[in-house]
């Protein structure tokens, strides 16, 4: 009996020791420890070994339960996750306004987009990226619209 819950015990560190030394190796090592006390209680005690395994069930989900819910308040949880806040008031924009303004207008390319590059559009040097088409350096484009903190363009195609 001291065996399963040696082995239980164990894989239960290693697999919260996972969280502090990511790679997979830990957590592996940690639910095959718990398989294996399981299997070792069907074989040294086959009377209760659905009872303990019903246990370790119970008391693992306890256990994630309150990892989850209380992780987060603890200092080391408080270490590990980011508790600030990206918002406009500290000066995150997830996208320029003045970037939008450029919707529909037309420009020139100032490299080869294979398909990202650098166009001028109206006296500003901005990134963009076409529809997977290859433009070359000097070619008229049109901005279609604003994807993240570049501009999708299309090349215009010069009637002779």
């Amino acid at each position: 009996m001291s065996r399963v819950l040696l082995f239980y015990l164990g894989g239960l560190l290693l697999i919260f020791l996972e969280l502090y030394l990511p790679g997979g190796i830990l957590g592996t090592i940690g639910s095959i420890l718990i398989v294996v006390s399981m299997v070792y209680a069907y074989r040294v005690l086959p009377q209760q070994a659905p009872l303990i395994i019903a246990f370790q069930i119970l008391l693992g989900g306890i256990l994630i339960y309150i990892w989850i819910k209380q992780f987060h308040r603890t200092r080391w949880g408080k270490r590990l996750i980011l508790e600030e806040k990206e918002d406009t008031n500290r000066g995150y924009v997830a996208q320029e306004k003045e970037l939008e303004k450029l919707v529909g207008k037309e420009g020139i390319t100032l490299t080869l987009l294979r398909p990202v590059g650098i166009a001028e559009i109206e006296g500003k040097r901005v990134g963009v990226v076409t529809e997977g088409i290859y433009v070359g350096k000097g070619k008229k484009v049109r901005v279609l619209e604003v994807s993240g903190n570049q501009l999708k363009v299309k090349e215009i195609e010069e009637d002779a």
